[in-house]
């Protein structure tokens, strides 16, 4: 029950929402809170590190502005990317050499790679992932090249696979990036 003399909770209107809860700024903020917390658990997950283990995560913020933004939502972002540490740098800091990195909106999120990683496995690891990418690329740029294929496939299909070979692309790049810092630290 809601109230008394109210009725059941299950019968009870919806609450309507009203002009002045809304708030693009919050939303566009949180918006990029979100982005930057997925971008570690992306990188994350691209190193098939357990939630359990926790990494250095390092923030370069575009403006003072995202930076104080990103410092007052360490909390969240510590516990949901799984952070030992957490660093938010200026516009124009130092690039950590030592991370991985991935672009969150104007903000350079970057995970440390650290001890606790097998850089000889993981590297190897993403050179066996890169291989099966460049394989599908392949793939989708023989498909795209017959004119067999343009001609009798539904555009809806030719436009998948054109989505489909960018975005294989779009990994080739990530996973290079990252398996060009696994290889320095290797070498180091």
């Amino acid at each position: 029950r809601l109230y008394p003399g109210r009725g059941s909770i299950v019968r009870a209107q919806r609450p309507q929402a009203q002009e002045s809860w809304l708030d693009e700024l919050a939303e566009r903020e949180m918006g990029l809170v979100q982005q930057v917390i997925t971008a570690v658990r992306s990188l994350r997950a691209d190193l098939t590190v357990p939630f359990s283990q926790k990494l250095p995560v390092t923030l370069i913020a575009p403006d003072e502005q995202t930076a104080r933004l990103l410092e007052s939502q360490a909390e969240g972002i510590v516990w949901l990317g799984a952070a030992s540490e957490f660093t938010v740098l200026g516009d124009g800091a130092k690039r950590p050499e030592d991370a991985l990195y991935l672009r969150a909106g104007d903000v350079e999120v970057y995970v440390h790679v650290n001890e606790s990683v097998d850089v000889a496995r993981q590297a190897k690891r993403l050179r066996k992932k890169l291989d099966q990418v460049s394989s599908e690329i392949e793939r989708s740029q023989r498909k795209l090249s017959s004119e067999e294929f343009l001609q009798r496939a539904p555009e809806a299909v030719v436009a998948k696979e054109r989505e489909k070979l960018e975005r294989a692309k779009e990994t080739a790049r990530r996973l290079e990036r990252h398996l060009q810092v696994l290889e320095r630290m290797l070498h180091e």
